[in-house]
């Protein structure tokens, strides 16, 4: 559910500068050269240079790494039920075996 809301967040981040591009752009249509359709072009370029090289980077890592954590722990899920379908005695063994590998993908994935 985190990451579901992450990814919403993510987006209205990713889209900030085209909404404040159109408030500024509908301020100068109402307006009527209140704000002249240069100088809203102008605010948009500077606002979107300033977010793409500040905050995207952010997020984009910050999508990945849910992402891989959650590709891992499905795998993680699908080999333990398999292992629980071919022999119950080794299922504690493999979930302890794995576990420990996840543990160390994770730790070099985040370091």
């Amino acid at each position: 559910m985190r990451i579901n809301k992450m990814i919403i967040v993510g987006q209205l981040w990713i889209n900030l500068p085209m909404l404040i591009f159109a408030f500024f752009y509908a301020a100068a249509i109402l307006k009527d050269s209140a704000f002249p359709y240069l100088t809203t072009t102008i605010i948009y370029i500077v606002v979107s240079v300033l977010y793409w090289a500040y905050m995207s980077p952010k997020y984009q890592l910050f999508a990945a790494k849910n992402l891989d954590t959650l590709r891992e722990f499905k795998k993680f899920k699908v080999l333990a039920n398999k292992s629980c379908l071919l022999c119950d005695k080794n299922f504690f063994k493999n979930i302890e075996i794995w576990s420990r590998k996840d543990k160390d993908f994770l730790k070099q994935k985040f370091q």
